[in-house]
């Protein structure tokens, strides 16, 4: 996620979820079964197959309606669907997913690639403040969504805005310690259908936080600069995670394939060398 200074302080900002509904029944069983069919493929739908079918942990699993089938990859953070009977196909990028798409510098391709194919586009902002999701909601002009819900739980409290049910609402939530992500504070806009392909059209050529600023401004938050005042402190560094870190896993998603293809290429020089590094940082030299 991006750190950026706001009217309203200091916030991480990220697109956090992603599914894009993908015109070809089957990219990856048909593809699969017959090589040929990739070449005919468009070249967003080429890009698309390479990026699900060469992730390594890749793991076939139970469908969803209307789907049969899934395939589901924890260290890239998708989940895959389809079924022969339909003319579409689905990916779902989660956090994690968005995280790597950000990592190897595809987001703003996919999302531009895939504009009106969207389905679905969550965009997530923390902020580094004790205030509560309750408090937080009360600083909003209520005439914009009269609907909200909140929901209180051991884990932490969830506040709603709009329907859960509807192409676009607000959730604005926070863990309760030791959870560690319990010092933030996070509000995520779901936008969905067409709410989601006219975000994805200005996304690209506009700053996130202007977008973050118009969802903030179409839920009833212009000005919550006084809600966390004396509360916010600075974002030095991005959320905790739960699981691997983000280091570990540019590391392991970028590093090592990257070595990999060194030791193929016949670079044995550069490996020996890189493992000599690795052993002097261990021992402390």
């Amino acid at each position: 996620m991006q750190t950026v200074v706001t009217e309203n302080g200091e916030m991480n900002i990220g697109v956090d979820w992603l599914s894009i509904s993908i015109p070809v029944c089957s990219i990856l069983s048909s593809v699969r079964s017959d090589n040929d069919l990739k070449r005919v493929l468009l070249p967003r739908d080429r890009k698309m197959f390479n990026l699900i079918s060469e992730a390594s942990d890749l793991k076939e699993g139970a469908g969803r309606a209307p789907f049969k089938k899934s395939w589901h990859s924890k260290e890239r953070g998708f989940t895959y669907f389809e079924s022969h009977n339909l003319p579409y196909s689905l990916v779902e990028f989660t956090g994690v997913g968005c995280d790597v798409l950000r990592q190897y510098g595809w987001m703003n391709t996919v999302i531009h690639e895939w504009s009106n194919r969207l389905t679905r586009m969550d965009i997530a902002c923390d902020i580094a403040t004790d205030v509560n999701p309750i408090t937080f909601m009360r600083g909003r002009d209520e005439t914009k969504f009269k609907s909200e819900s909140n929901v209180i739980s051991e884990t932490g409290i969830t506040c709603y805005i709009g329907s859960k049910t509807s192409d676009r609402y607000t959730r604005v939530y926070r863990y309760n310690p030791p959870h560690p992500r319990a010092d933030f504070l996070r509000i995520e806009f779901v936008l969905k259908s067409d709410y989601a392909k006219q975000a994805a059209k200005v996304f690209v050529d506009t700053p996130l936080q202007s977008v973050a600023k118009g969802m903030f401004e179409a839920f009833g938050w212009k000005d919550f600069s006084h809600l966390i005042k004396d509360n916010g402190v600075a974002l030095t560094t991005a959320p905790k995670e739960n699981h691997q870190g983000k280091t570990e896993r540019w590391l392991l998603t970028q590093v090592l394939p990257a070595l990999q293809r060194l030791s193929d290429s016949g670079n044995v020089e550069f490996i020996s060398l890189f493992q000599k590094r690795i052993a002097e940082i261990q021992s402390g030299d």
